[in-house]
């Protein structure tokens, strides 16, 4: 088998982009009919 490499993924430190993915996974959850928690919020 394979050896696969991976890229290590850098964390994103802009606020803005921050919220953007918080935001794309809120959504995704909501899709299914799942609600983040209020201290998640």
């Amino acid at each position: 088998m394979d050896e696969k490499n991976y890229d290590k993924v850098q964390e994103e430190s802009d606020p803005k982009v921050k919220r953007l993915y918080w935001n794309i996974a809120f959504g995704l959850q909501d899709v299914d009919g799942l609600k983040p928690s209020k201290y998640m919020k």
